[in-house]
This record gives structure tokens, sequence and C-alpha cells, in this order.
């Protein structure tokens, strides 16, 4: 028999995590295989996407590193 609110515990462990929306730029990093110095270098030369400001975190839209990736990392042409 099982424990009181144990009925549901093999379902949980089902459930993937959801996959990350936004990323810091340590995780940037480690998406592109770079160090986060090179990450800074090129926001900095305006060849990566624009970031987002969250409660004080600088943060990257998924999305937006994986189109950028699709496209040959392209320069960002807003940034110049």
């Amino acid at each position: 028999m099982k424990a009181l609110g144990r009925e549901h515990e093999d379902d949980l462990s089902a459930v993937s995590k959801p996959p990350c929306l936004l990323v810091g730029v340590d995780r940037v990093a480690l998406l592109l295989d770079v160090s986060e110095r090179f990450v800074n270098k090129l926001r900095a030369s305006g060849r990566f996407p624009e970031p987002i400001h969250l409660g004080g975190r600088v943060l990257w839209r998924v999305k937006d590193l994986e189109q950028w990736v699709r496209d040959g990392c392209p320069l960002i042409e807003g940034d110049l």
C-alpha cells in the first residue's frame, strides 16, 4: 500500500523540466562552447543579440540565440 500523498510520485518523475526561455551569460557561454568573456566581447562589438534586463539580471532569449546561430551568427545591424 502506498503512503498518502505518494500515489502520483511515479507520474511526477516522468515529467521533464521545461526548457529555459531566458539564459544568463554563463549558460550562453556553455551553449555556444565559448567563454563568458567572449560572449561579452561579441555583445560589445554588435555581433550578438541584445539581452533583456530582468530584476537586475542580464538575460538572453533562447529563441533569439537559436535564430542567430541558424542565420550564421551575423552582425546585428541595429546595434551599430
